[in-house]
């Protein structure tokens, strides 16, 4: 046959040539993501609070009480509103926040909920959405805790994007308004409950470990939605109420991260290095 034989030897460095150039290949396409942490719109225990008791780059308010160890947003008293809004706007147009709450309280049902915002304005006072005000412009993100519309499926987290003329609608726990939703048991766990909230190429996805365990692989996915628009620069913030029946809310961590595409330095370095190893094994480069 004219074909070469199957068996036919390949010299040591032809070998290693062509291995290079498979694992250029291989991570030539691998999605790298680079995170940094960005200190000035996060908190986290156990020298959460300054000298003064209060959060750096933080603004507290309402029955909001932080610690060294946690922000206890509202405590579980009934009818408060308390609120935390980071004081620096955040610029960047893809970031992830990892954060750890605990919402607990005596009673079987619990009211009213905790609220995780990304918002064109911090407001200075609290408000009937979750202890901040209504037609928001940004994203809010609830843990919502009292079943309002009677349909058995709370406690709950979803998701409203808003830009400014949307009413929450309470009374149906903003059904038709979520772009992503699950329900979830967060309540009276006895571990905080562990959530990881991404913002990257207009996806919006929310992954939460429900608090029964520590262990990082029981993490879950509540909702991914795509297309999802949130104009850039804003600020981060956190808010809660209570109602005729009422919860502690606790947040115990809060950080933030911005998220780079693989192709600026964690992707390009990978590529380099490979490509230098396989022009060793190479006499004509070709350029």
């Amino acid at each position: 046959s004219s074909g070469i034989n199957a068996e036919w030897p390949l010299r040591p460095g032809i070998r290693m040539l062509i291995l290079c150039l498979l694992l250029n290949v291989v991570v030539g396409f691998e999605e790298v993501l680079h995170r940094r942490f960005e200190y000035k719109h996060s908190f986290k225990g156990p020298s959460l609070t300054d000298s003064a008791g209060k959060v750096p780059f933080w603004n507290a308010g309402g029955s909001c009480m932080p610690s060294a160890d946690s922000v206890r947003v509202t405590p579980s008293i009934r009818s408060k509103q308390g609120w935390i809004w980071n004081n620096i706007q955040y610029v960047g147009s893809n970031w992830e926040i990892e954060f750890s709450l605990k919402i607990h309280g005596r009673g079987k049902i619990g009211a009213d909920g905790m609220a995780i915002w990304f918002v064109q304005e911090a407001p200075a006072q609290g408000g009937s959405v979750f202890g901040a005000p209504n037609n928001w412009k940004g994203l809010g993100v609830f843990f919502d805790s009292f079943d309002n519309d009677n349909k058995h499926d709370n406690p709950a987290v979803s998701a409203v994007v808003n830009d400014g003329s949307i009413a929450f609608d309470h009374g149906k726990d903003g059904k038709g308004q979520t772009v992503g939703s699950c329900v979830s048991g967060f309540r009276n766990r006895p571990h905080p409950t562990q959530v990881r909230l991404r913002y990257f190429n207009n996806i919006l996805s929310l992954e939460l470990n429900n608090g029964i365990t520590l262990r990082d692989g029981d993490f879950e996915t509540c909702f991914t939605a795509s297309n999802v628009k949130i104009p850039p620069g804003g600020f981060f913030g956190v808010s809660a109420a209570t109602g005729a029946l009422a919860d502690d809310h606790d947040i115990t961590r809060f950080m933030v991260y911005s998220i780079f595409e693989k192709q600026d330095e964690v992707g390009s370095k990978h590529y380099t290095v490979l490509t230098v190893d396989c022009e060793l094994w190479t006499v004509d480069r070709g350029h």
